[in-house]
């Protein structure tokens, strides 16, 4: 820690005066305590002395005074001597001792930003500005060694000895000033550099840096810390000090050496010192005292008192520390500048870590290093000044006999350092430079305490003794030393204002740097764009302004011109002299005339507010103001560069740029013109920008308009006032709400989804009675209060066989409290309340049927919900209102306790505070008004925003039933329920579900006259008001809540969905964004609790596979969408499915509750059911839930045409070549219906023109030598402990002579690969894989190898001790012939944390696979798919290997894999799907194929997953190969699957020529089969299963 000041220790206070004294002796030291400089306690300094003497002249004081003082204030003595800041010292150590202490004290995160440095002074100014502050530091810290003991005295501390050479006065003052610009500066600094170290380490783990708090809430972060840390006693351990110290300054200096060393120098790098002259001279200025800084100490002193006095005629043991300790120093800031300077050049950043990058390991590991020294750093600047504040403080209250206000002495104290901390922080935040406050602290304060002050003492003191050579010396050294301070100080201030002046610009990171231009890459924001004239349009930065000034030339009352030609924003004033009073960040575009054809031509209303993740934007600096046809020469003269130096950066650049400096640093902002150098790219960008403007180009009215509907929805989502919120909406036509509504929904929904469902009342019975409502009933006699367990149950396999995946439970409100009835029936089944019966329930219907049960069990309390969400799914209770008119005589709501809207807001507010997505809603029409409305959806967004638990808002519309008290209400109308569904949308925002009941809506002629009264029209009217959902529909049950009002046909809903551009999807009660949250989350509780503390868990998996998590995954996809269908990987092609999972799978089981007694039982038999039997439907009126191949309902429409987005982005892979994204990935992969079918057309032709009609196949042999591993992946179901019998076989290992027969007889029946895989065997070495090696080859030496996956090749190098390269290369030489690319599962790390935590990761798997590129053998890749991942993740994968084989051309196929579920561990514990849905696999293939092109031409199905005829099916998705006979596979059969054991090259042909292709047979790495193989393999036999020795 550089210049690492005097800190406290609980030592003794001794305030002497010359007539008696005041000893306290503190025992601490007795027990540990010290000083980080020394270990027993000691005289105080003469100040203290001094200042006493005062005090204590007018008599004795009494010695127990400080004792009484730490009784009253800490209870002990002890713990007020450990906050008295008197720092003292031991003088027993030794001078390496000193030379480490010297090494941690002068060892600071400000070194890495000596690259920086290096950069603004090149090659020869930087080594040479080092080696000149290295010879000054040593003259002069040498110098003030030998007067430690001046005039026979030891001085420990700087200001003693200043005051002993220059006089009390003199000498404290100079001391006391330097040294108080020293601390103040070096904690400001401390705290800057912290806060881009946090924020670098946010950044580099969080990939774009999305979602990371700005510079000024890290810095912020890190001074918190240090207000708690500096209210304790003071870093007293030598050990922790220095020790921090030297490991943290350690471990940042080598990793960023060996990091920039990695990195390696860019061949383009560029090591001309960048900017004008101006700038380049006080850049170098500013490096002068950045360098000074690091090799400046303050604390030389203090670490030589803890050596012995030296005699007088010898040399001091601290000049040979000092020597030894700035020479490691020296060696330490040379290599950290040369290597970062040589790596990056110019555009190194001002902590080299941030140029560096990657790998994230080095760079996570060197920012906590450099945090974990800053904060021991900063505390040790600040307590020098505590130290000194503090002992004024206490002896202010000294009163000659004791201290008073003891109270008032700790406040002063603490309050003084708080406001210390504070005040740093505050200068820390106005001025985050890092490099300029070095160069400024360094100046001020460094270079005369350390360079100049000991020079010129030492020639004061030796006056008389000095050759004239050695006076020379000293006299240069001052003179050096004071150059550079005021240059330092000239140039650190006049860049800090130039810094000040440029704060407004957004984040940005220079990514390279040349003599003419450099990159540099903006951060996320959001900017404004407009145009100025026909040809200039403007891009503004700006954190929250939303009007543009447009381009303004005029002069202000005094006559003097002033030209505003960036685009300044509507909040930008003019102060009185004509200057722009605030600062944005502007770009102005210049169109190139190839961009300007057919250029739409906006009106100054066309501002639009567009996000960018990052913009790429190359800068052209030059000097002089801008004028236009400045800007067009340099723009010119910079696409001309651009051009020639950049292939790709017409394509990768979003923006040119030349940038205008400014002159007058304070009275002019920054200013960048821009140039559009790609017209392709000029072309989208005004298209984006400026697209209302085509929409609106009709009449001035729709421009109007669509600005009001603008400002209004802008209103609706950031109010919390329902007032202005229902003003906003009732200023619009209510057309105008429902267009921004739905373009809101289709931001965050690309469908249309409903839940299968059936509906159990378990109790009519409710405590509650509504004006409204006829589900709620009184007690009849003769009838049953609750539905039998028996009955539930009947009804929820009805749903399960008609495809339902939801069991709706709804019920009174706790009947049993108000009907004794109720309670006694109860009581008989053997339950005590209704919430525990329908617990039961839930859990029997989940465990008996698979069916997830979603309940709506009225208000609850925390425990109530939390015992319900281990049974259930979701939960649900609607709001209904928050209107307390309702409850008053007349109301809807009188006579209900549980409708106090209180009371259901805190349900509401329990659920969340429990984690249980839910579901809630309002009901209209039932005497509320729109305010109160809009109340209500605010109180449902504030807690949606608390906790992220409302899944879905039901907007449902009042219904008049006979009977009620509300019989002769009116109904509201259609347009009074599309109304509120567009509130409620603009609200809630795109994220939250809306939903209307289908079977309630309102006739259409309600809206419109003339049209016949038909549902559909209704239907789509809700559509276009914002809905995307129909809540539940049931196939079995009608609605007991609305029995009038019957569910309607599943067909009739799907095509008016269809009509609105939407396909109609079945989903889970749960939606999909809480179950793709929870499926990565890890496993184990203990897991959980050490990675996923933030993590909530929304679906209970305590019971594993009987959780609720569990029964969800087995009916999700990958989307989080119901799965709709029975294939699986791995099933028999003859089977109807997977029935094992299904109702079946809990049957049997024992009951929660034991039956009743047999009276009991026949009393029950004898009374009526509480509601009518459910009975099967006739064939006509029946419909079952089932998705077919393409994702979409069977026997529903759906759109009839792809949609133009993927259309478009088919076409531009098939005729461009355009290279897919893996947002673009995605949006392939969530493909379904038309959308699906043109992706697999699109994949079969892009197969056609790069493979032709051939359908390739390979003749080989699995040999699987053992199934023993040391791994626990949670997907495999082959590898076995030895201990692990009870799992599918044995474990085995075969005999290295099975493994050469079974090679030999694969080649006499035609093979020309063997294909070798194993576990992890413990006793597993690198030899053992080359004896594999060497037996196969030798059975057959002319058989192709393809053998060992990269984890088998880590560990075999491993065990060697080789590198990579070296096993590699021995296997090639040994004969291996390829590498199969298996172990990748999914390349995503969070995917891997859950499936195979201790095997490689991502970056490790990529390593083993380049290296083997590199080494001439090429390799497969796969993918195994479908269990907790996503598409986000296979679009990962997908582009992680792309790169990979842009790298090396290495990969011969690509081969999708999917998840064998049956046997899998994960599954079996409950942790994963069911493996992929048959589209997911059909769409794999196929968009590897889109995503792949050109790069692999391979596509592979795996006719051991898919089945052999799904896997011929997809020669017409993209694929051209159909893998390998295999002979004998063992790992996908351990898993279950049906398929493996062998399919005969014949079969394989009749495959191919089935699915309308020609058959070839070929050799691994795609050349034709040797003719003598071909016959062999067609005329062989089946290959007979073999049987696997046990160990």
């Amino acid at each position: 820690m550089s210049g690492t000041a005097s800190s406290l220790s609980p030592g003794a206070l001794r305030l002497r005066s010359p007539r008696r004294s005041l000893d306290v002796e503190h025992q601490a030291s007795k027990q540990g305590g010290a000083s980080p400089l020394g270990r027993q306690q000691g005289p105080p300094p003469d100040t203290a002395a001094a200042d006493a003497d005062a005090r204590a002249a007018d008599g004795p004081a009494p010695p127990k005074g400080l004792r009484r003082l730490g009784s009253k204030l800490w209870g002990s003595e002890s713990s007020l001597l450990r906050h008295s800041s008197i720092t003292v010292f031991e003088p027993t150590g030794r001078w390496h001792q000193a030379m480490f202490m010297l090494v941690c004290a002068d060892g600071a995160p400000f070194l890495l930003g000596l690259p920086a440095a290096m950069a603004r002074l090149g090659w020869a100014g930087g080594i040479t500005v080092l080696t000149v502050a290295f010879a000054c530091i040593l003259h002069s810290a040498t110098r003030l060694v030998r007067l430690h003991e001046h005039a026979g005295k030891r001085h420990n501390r700087y200001r003693e000895l200043a005051q002993a050479v220059l006089g009390k006065r003199r000498g404290s003052l100079v001391v006391l000033t330097f040294q108080l610009v020293v601390n103040i500066g070096t904690c400001v600094t401390y705290q800057v550099v912290s806060g881009q170290a946090l924020q670098s380490l946010c950044r580099a783990n969080r990939g774009d840096g999305g979602g990371c708090l700005s510079l000024t809430g890290w810095i912020l972060i890190f001074s918190a810390s240090q207000l708690l840390l500096c209210l304790l006693p003071d870093i007293n351990s030598l050990t922790a000090v220095t020790a921090l110290g030297a490991v943290t300054t350690l471990g940042f200096s080598v990793l960023a050496t060996v990091g920039s060393a990695l990195q390696g120098r860019a061949p383009d790098v560029s090591y001309a010192v960048q900017g004008s002259a101006a700038d380049r001279v006080f850049s170098a200025f500013t490096s002068l005292g950045a360098i000074y800084l690091l090799f400046g100490l303050t604390v030389l002193l203090e670490i030589q008192s803890t050596l012995a006095p030296a005699p007088t005629s010898a040399v001091p043991p601290m000049v040979r520390a000092t020597v030894g300790g700035y020479t490691v120093l020296f060696s330490m800031f040379l290599a950290v500048s040369v290597s970062g300077y040589w790596a990056f050049g110019a555009g190194v950043q001002s902590i080299v870590l941030q140029s560096i990058g990657s790998p994230v390991w080095l760079t996570t590991l060197a920012y906590l290093c450099m945090v974990l020294n800053a904060i021991p750093g900063y505390l040790v600047f600040a307590h020098s000044v505590f130290d000194y504040v503090d002992l004024k403080i206490m002896l202010s209250h000294w009163t000659g006999l004791e201290f008073e206000g003891g109270p008032l002495l700790l406040l002063k104290r603490f309050g003084f350092r708080w406001l210390f901390v504070l005040a740093t922080a505050g200068v820390a935040v106005c001025l985050p430079f890092m490099s300029e406050l070095m160069g400024l602290v360094g100046a001020l304060g460094y270079v005369p305490l350390c360079f100049v002050l000991p020079c010129v003492m030492w020639l004061k003191t030796q006056r008389g003794r000095l050759s004239l050579a050695q006076q020379a010396v000293n006299w240069l050294v001052i003179g050096i030393s004071v150059l550079v301070g005021c240059l330092a100080a000239l140039g650190s201030l006049r860049s800090l204002i130039v810094s000040f002046s440029k704060m407004d610009c957004p984040p940005y990171r220079v990514k390279k740097r040349t003599d003419n231009y450099e990159v540099r890459k903006y951060d996320a924001g959001k900017w404004l764009v407009t145009n100025v004239t026909n040809t200039k349009f403007e891009l503004a930065y700006t954190k929250g302004v939303s009007k543009l000034l447009k381009y303004f030339k005029g002069s202000n009352d005094k006559g003097e011109n002033f030209d505003v030609t960036t685009p300044t924003l509507a909040e930008l004033k003019l102060d009185e002299k004509g200057q722009p009073a605030s600062k944005d960040y502007a770009f102005s575009l210049w169109l190139p005339e190839e961009a300007q054809k057919d250029t739409p031509q906006p009106t100054d209303a066309d501002v639009k507010v567009v996000e960018y993740d990052s913009i790429t934007v190359y800068v052209r600096v030059f000097s002089g103001f801008a004028t236009e046809g400045t800007v067009v020469d340099e723009t010119r003269s910079l696409h001309e560069m651009l051009t020639d130096d950049e292939r790709d950066f017409a394509t990768d650049v979003v923006w040119a740029a030349v940038y205008d400096p400014p002159q007058k640093l304070i009275n002019r902002h920054n200013e960048i013109h821009v140039a559009m150098v790609a017209p392709a790219v000029g072309q989208v960008f005004v298209n984006q920008a400026f697209e209302r403007r085509s929409r609106a180009a009709a009449s001035g009215e729709a421009s109007r308009a669509t600005a009001a509907t603008r400002d209004a929805v802008d209103v609706l989502r950031s109010t919390d006032s329902a007032e202005e919120a229902l003003a906003a909406a009732e200023a619009l036509p209510v057309e105008h709400l429902m267009r921004a509504a739905a373009e809101l929904r289709d931001a965050g929904h690309r469908h249309v989804t409903f839940s299968p469902k059936v509906f159990i009342p378990l109790t009519r019975l409710c405590r509650d009675s509504c004006g409204y409502c006829t589900f709620a009933m009184p007690p009849a006699p003769g009838r049953r209060a609750y539905m039998t367990m028996e009955e539930v149950l009947a009804v929820a396999r009805l749903g399960a066989e008609a495809g339902c995946t939801e069991a709706l439970f709804t019920l009174g409100d706790k009947p049993e409290l108000l009907y004794p009835e109720a309670a006694a029936e109860l009581a008989v089944m053997g339950y005590s309340s209704t919430l525990e019966y329908v617990a039961a329930a839930a859990a029997a219907v989940m465990r008996e049927t698979g069916l997830l049960p979603h309940i709506n069990a009225g208000v609850m309390g925390r425990e109530e919900l939390r015992a319900l969400k281990a049974v259930s799914a979701s939960q649900g209770l609607m709001l209904e209102s928050t209107s307390p008119a309702l409850l008053q005589p007349g109301g809807a709501h009188h006579a209900c306790p549980d409708k106090e809207p209180a009371v259901r807001l805190a349900t509401l507010e329990a659920a969340g505070q429990e984690a249980v997505p839910f579901t809630t809603g309002i009901l209209i029409g039932i005497g509320e008004s729109r305010l109160e409305r809009v109340e209500a959806l605010l109180h449902i967004r504030r807690l949606h925003r608390a906790h992220g638990h409302i899944q879905e808002v039901i907007v449902q519309n009042f219904k008049a039933k006979q009977g009620t008290a509300m019989a002769g209400a009116p109904e509201p109308p259609l347009t009074e329920l599309l109304w509120t569904v567009a509130v409620a949308r603009l609200l809630l925002g795109p994220e939250v579900s809306i939903q209307a009941p289908p079977n309630l809506t309102p006739e259409a002629d309600d809206v419109a006259g003339s049209e016949a009264a038909d549902p559909a029209a209704g239907w789509r009217a809700l559509l276009d008001a914002g809905i995307n959902d129909w809540g539940g529909i049931s196939p079995i049950t009608r609605d007991f809540v609305n029995p009038e009002a019957p569910w309607p046909h599943l067909q009739r809903l799907a095509a008016a969905t269809a009509a609105a551009g939407k396909a109609l999807l079945p989903r889970l009660p749960v939606y999909p964004r809480y179950l793709q949250q929870q499926q990565l989350q890890p496993a184990s509780k203990a897991r959980r609790q050490r990675e996923g503390e933030g993590q909530r868990q929304w679906l209970d998996g305590a019971a594993g596979k009987d959780s609720p998590l569990a029964a969800t995954l087995r009916l999700a996809d990958a989307e989080g969408l119901a799965r709709g269908s029975t294939w699986y990987a791995g099933a028999a092609e003859d089977a109807p499915g997977d029935s094992e999972d299904g109702a079946a799978e809990g049957a049997g089981r024992d009951q929660q509750h034991a039956a009743p007694p047999p009276a009991a039982q026949e009393e029950q038999q004898q009374l009526k059911s509480s509601v009518p039997r459910v009975r099967r439907r006739s064939a006509a009126r029946t419909w079952r839930v089932a998705l077919g191949e393409d994702g979409l309902l069977e026997g529903c429409p759906g759109p009839q045409q792809a949609s133009e987005g993927v259309q478009r982005l088919l076409a531009a892979v098939l005729e461009g070549g355009h290279e897919l994204s893996e947002a673009e990935m995605e949006l392939l992969f969530a493909a379904r219906g038309a959308d699906y079918r043109a992706v697999c057309c699109a994949a079969d032709e892009l197969r056609r023109r790069v493979c032709g009609d051939t359908a390739t196949f390979v003749v080989n042999r699995n040999i699987n030598y053992t199934n023993v591993c040391t791994y626990a992946c949670a997907f495999c179901a082959f590898s076995k402990g030895k201990a692990a019998e009870e799992l599918r076989g044995a474990p085995y290992l075969l005999p290295l002579e099975e493994v050469a027969r079974r090679t030999a007889e694969a080649w006499d029946r035609g093979a020309t690969e063997v294909c070798m895989q194993g576990g992890i065997h413990p006793d597993f070495s690198g030899e053992t894989y080359l004896q594999l090696l060497a037996a196969a080859k030798a059975a057959a030496p002319d058989i192709h190898v393809h053998a060992f996956s990269p984890l088998e090749v880590s560990q075999g190098a491993a065990t060697l001790g080789w590198p990579l390269r070296k096993f590699l290369e021995a296997l090639r030489d040994a004969g291996l012939g390829s590498l199969p690319g298996t172990a990748a599962e999914v390349l995503h790390d969070d995917v891997r944390a859950v499936l195979c935590p201790d095997k490689l990761s991502t970056a490790q798997w990529l390593e083993v696979m380049e290296t083997a590129h590199s080494v001439g053998l090429r390799t497969t890749s796969t993918i195994m798919f479908g269990h907790c991942d996503s598409p986000a993740h296979w679009a990962r994968h997908l582009a992680e290997l792309r790169n990979l084989q842009k790298r090396t051309g290495g990969l011969s196929e690509f081969v999708p894999l999917p998840f064998v579920h049956m046997e899998a561990p994960l599954y079996l514990k409950g942790r994963s799907r069911r493996g992929p849905t048959l589209r997911e696999c059909v769409l794999l293939h196929a968009v590897a194929r889109l995503a792949l092109h050109p790069h692999v031409t391979n596509i592979q199905a795996s006719w051991v997953k898919m089945g052999p005829q799904r896997a011929a099916h997809l020669l017409a998705a993209g694929c051209n190969d159909m893998g390998g006979v295999l002979m004998n596979e063992s790992i996908t059969r351990a898993a279950g699957a049906s398929h493996g054991q062998q399919l005969p090259a014949e079969a394989m042909e009749e495959l191919i020529r089935g699915a309308g292709r020609q058959p070839r047979q070929r050799t691994t790495l795609y050349g034709t089969a040797p003719v003598r193989q071909a016959v062999a393999a067609a005329a062989g036999a089946v290959a007979q299963p073999v049987e696997q020795a046990p160990l």
